[in-house]
C-alpha cells in the first residue's frame, strides 16, 4: 500500500475502515478514476488555500469547482490558492501534488463542501498518485467532525456559476502549460552560442527539495556567510534574523519558501557585473524589483480577489526586469546608451527606445527582442520559477494583453508606473498612459495611487538607500 506514513498512521490511530485500490501512476485524479472506473461524484480533492495570515485545506469533490464568492460569504476572508510548492512542503511525506484531505494529520485546518456529505462512499488520495482509498461516508464524517462543513463549491459544468477568476486559474493537479515561443528560443540561441549567462547559486537551489529543519539550517549558514544581504533585505523589513524560531507548520514553511526565494534571486541579481549610472543601474534595478515585489505582494494579500497569488506576485514583481540584467551584463556600450535614452526620454516607453537603440552583431539581435522576451528566456533557460513568471515577464509591459495571468499583469504595468512617478525607479510606462486602468480600478474600489504612496509612506528606510 502506498500510503504516506502520516496518513496511514492517522487512520490506524483512529481506528477506521478503509480499503486501497491502487493503480499505475497517474498524472490527475481523473485518469486514476477512471482506471478505477470511479465517477469523478465520489473522488475528492484538496484545494490548499491562505489568506496571508493561515492556512485552510477546503476538501471537495472533482466534479466541484470552489466558488470564491461563497467561500468569502461562509469565512469572511480572502483565501486565494497556494502555489504546489509550498503546498507540497506541508505535505511533507506525500508525492508532489497528491494532497490528503486529511489535513489534521499535518496540524492544517480543514472545511468540507457539504455536498460531499450526500455520497455514500468518499475516494482520496492517501499521498500518493497510484492509488486512491476508499471510505464510507460515516466514517469520513467522524475524521473531520471537528471541521466546519459548509457549501462553497459549485457543479463543475456550470461555468455561469463560479467566479470569472477561477476559470482561468491554472488546473490543480497539473501546471500550467505554456508553450515556449518560436522568438523566445531565438533569443536562448543566439545567447547561447557566444557568451556565460549567470546561474542561480547551486547551494539554495539544493535547498528547496530538503526537509524543513535542513533548508532552514542551509539557510541561516548561507545568510550568516552573507553579512550585506542581510543588511540589504533588512532595509525593505524582509526579516532574517528570526529563521531559526520558525515551526515546522504551515505558517513556518511559508515564511521560509518565502525568505528562500527572495535571497536565491537578490543573490543571483548580485553576481551580474555592470555598474552603469542612472535609472536602469544595476543597484537601482535590485532596489525596483524587491519594492515592485513586496509591494505586488501587499497589494495581493490586502485588496484582490482569488486571482492574484501573493507568492505568485512576488515573484514576477522580483524578476521582471531580468532581461535588463543580462543585456547589461553582455552588451555593456549598448546597455550605456539605452539608460541614458531612458533618463532624457521619461514619457517614452523602454520598449520604444530598445527599438531605437543600435547595436553591432549578437547585440542587436538580442536587445531588438526586448528585455522582457529576453528576461523571459533567462527565466525559463533556469527552470526554477513556475512558467506563469515567464508569461507576465514577458508581457510585462503590455497594457492590452488578454490572455492567461493577465489579471496580474493589468496589475503591474500601473503599479510600475506610478513606481516610477513616485520614486523615480524602474522602467515602467508615463503615469499618464494608465488613466484609464487607474479609473477602472477605482470603480472596483481600488484607489491604488493612493495605496502605493501610503505603503512607500510606511517604508521609508528603504527608500532613503542612495540611488545611483
Amino acid at each position: 500500500m502506498n500510503l504516506s506514513a502520516r496518513i496511514k498512521q492517522y487512520l490506524d490511530s483512529h481506528k477506521v475502515s478503509y480499503h486501497v485500490f491502487c493503480h499505475p501512476p497517474t498524472v490527475t485524479l481523473t485518469e486514476a478514476g477512471e482506471m478505477l472506473s470511479i465517477s469523478p461524484e465520489q473522488i475528492l480533492r484538496s484545494v490548499l488555500l491562505s489568506d496571508g495570515h493561515g492556512y485552510l485545506l477546503v476538501v471537495l469533490s472533482l466534479s466541484r469547482k470552489i466558488d470564491f464568492a461563497l467561500l468569502k460569504s461562509v469565512t469572511r476572508r480572502d483565501y486565494k490558492i497556494v502555489p504546489r510548492s509550498i503546498a507540497d512542503r506541508l505535505f511533507m511525506d506525500c508525492e508532489p501534488g497528491s494532497h490528503p484531505p486529511l489535513g489534521e494529520a499535518y496540524k492544517i485546518p480543514v472545511m468540507v463542501d457539504r455536498s460531499v456529505s450526500t455520497l455514500k462512499n468518499v475516494y482520496f488520495e492517501p499521498g500518493a498518485h497510484t492509488c486512491l482509498v476508499r471510505m464510507h461516508q460515516s466514517e469520513f464524517h467522524y475524521l473531520l467532525a471537528d471541521a466546519p462543513w459548509e457549501r462553497f463549491s459549485v457543479p463543475m459544468e456550470d461555468r455561469d456559476s463560479v467566479s470569472s477568476h477561477w476559470a482561468r486559474q491554472p488546473d490543480l493537479l497539473v501546471p500550467l502549460q505554456l508553450s515556449i515561443r518560436p522568438d523566445l528560443e531565438a533569443v536562448g540561441r543566439n545567447i547561447l552560442s557566444t557568451y556565460k549567462v549567470p546561474a542561480p547559486n547551486q547551494s539554495l537551489l539544493g535547498l528547496q527539495n530538503q526537509p524543513f529543519e535542513e533548508t532552514k539550517v542551509g539557510l541561516s549558514s548561507f545568510l550568516d556567510g552573507h553579512p550585506n544581504l542581510c543588511l540589504l533585505l533588512s532595509r525593505y523589513k524582509i526579516t532574517t534574523t528570526e529563521i531559526n524560531e520558525w515551526q515546522e507548520d504551515p505558517m513556518g514553511c511559508a515564511q521560509l519558501d518565502r525568505l528562500l526565494f527572495i535571497v536565491t534571486v537578490v543573490d543571483l541579481m548580485e553576481q551580474f557585473q555592470f555598474n552603469q549610472k542612472g535609472p536602469i543601474s544595476r543597484d537601482n534595478l535590485i532596489h525596483h524589483s524587491l519594492i515592485s515585489g513586496l509591494l505586488f505582494e501587499q497589494l495581493a494579500i490586502q485588496h484582490l480577489t482569488s486571482s492574484i497569488n501573493p507568492f505568485i506576485a512576488l515573484k514576477v514583481g522580483l524578476c521582471q526586469n531580468l532581461g535588463l540584467f543580462l543585456i547589461g551584463q553582455l552588451f555593456s556600450p549598448e546597455y550605456q546608451m539605452l539608460s541614458k535614452m531612458v533618463l532624457f526620454n521619461p514619457k517614452t516607453p523602454i520598449t520604444i527606445l530598445e527599438k531605437r537603440l543600435v547595436g553591432m552583431g549578437k547585440a542587436q539581435q538580442v536587445i531588438k527582442k526586448g528585455h522582457s522576451l529576453v528576461g523571459a528566456w533567462l527565466i525559463t533557460h533556469w527552470q526554477i520559477m513556475p512558467e506563469e513568471v515567464s508569461l507576465v515577464t514577458t508581457e510585462h509591459h503590455n497594457l492590452y494583453y488578454e490572455g492567461p495571468m493577465s489579471e496580474y499583469i493589468r496589475l503591474l504595468v500601473p503599479l510600475n508606473a506610478l513606481l516610477r512617478a513616485q520614486t523615480g525607479l524602474g522602467d515602467g510606462v508615463h503615469v499618464q498612459a494608465i488613466n484609464k486602468q487607474l479609473s477602472h480600478l477605482e470603480e472596483q474600489g481600488l484607489h491604488l495611487e493612493q495605496w502605493t504612496k501610503d505603503w512607500l509612506n510606511t517604508h521609508q528606510d528603504c527608500l532613503l538607500i542612495p540611488l545611483s
